[in-house]
């Protein structure tokens, strides 16, 4: 099938994207840093948590309804600074992939740039409902709020869009610099996501706290760091694949 154009919501996407730079790009302030490379990371293509109720895609019954391969993803600036790798791996995997990624962005809150709920609401608009959706939204979000509960209405906010039989992939946090924030928030989204069913997360958590995988800021992959994350969006993509 014909690869689509990719969303490009703010200039300097547009920059990057040109310019071809392999950097990552700043969502909660401060400078990044290239990090060193570490080695190869194997992913595991379990789901998680193993073997939990109601969070493998496809539903009980292990097939997802769809008529294509058209995947629309929704995130922040890690999405941002690995938008060209992720046309690549679209076109080898032969989806439909569409991105709206903006630097910043957070689940709920926010104008500019709009939030996750706005984007959302906007790709459903302009291309009705996907056959997967991606989330890669939670960086901006840890640390701005104290409890479980509060990350729950957030991500409860946010999913409350998506249909609920909607195959769904969401790719968890990690900031080295807000790590108890970030194990909350992800153990809230996998409460959740366990609870609605027909989704599975894509554990950036488990690769970022590698040698080299951050930057010097400890939010944002290094060069390696971004590939890896690409390897964790696109193992899940290729898990809902097989499943169909």
């Amino acid at each position: 099938m014909p690869f689509p154009a990719v969303r490009r919501r703010s200039a300097l996407l547009a920059a990057l994207l040109i310019a071809g730079s392999a950097v990552g790009l700043g969502a909660c302030g401060g400078d990044d840093g290239a990090g060193d490379a570490g080695g190869v990371i194997e992913l595991s293509s379990d789901t998680i948590p193993p073997d939990g109720p109601g969070i493998v895609l496809g539903g009980p019954d292990g097939a997802v309804p769809r008529s294509g391969r058209f995947v629309a993803m929704v995130g922040d600036s890690l999405t941002v600074g690995a938008t060209q790798s992720l046309e690549a791996a679209a076109q080898t995997l032969d989806i439909d992939l569409r991105i709206d990624a903006e630097i910043g962005r957070r689940l709920t809150s926010g104008s500019d740039p709009d939030s996750g709920v706005d984007a959302i609401t906007e790709m459903l608009d302009q291309y009705g409902t996907p056959d997967l959706w991606v989330v890669a939204l939670g960086t901006n979000d840890v640390g701005q709020y104290s409890t479980p509960e509060e990350y729950a209405e957030q991500i409860r906010a946010l999913l409350s869009l998506i249909p609920a039989d909607a195959p769904l992939v969401w790719i968890d946090v990690y900031l080295s610099v807000r790590e108890e924030a970030s194990e909350m928030f992800d153990q809230v989204l996998t409460e959740i996501l366990t609870e609605r069913g027909n989704a599975t997360i894509g554990s950036w958590s488990s690769v970022a706290p590698d040698d080299g995988m951050l930057s010097g800021d400890g939010v944002h992959p290094s060069d390696e760091g971004s590939a890896q994350f690409v390897t964790v969006v696109t193992s899940r993509i290729q898990t809902w694949m097989a499943s169909g």
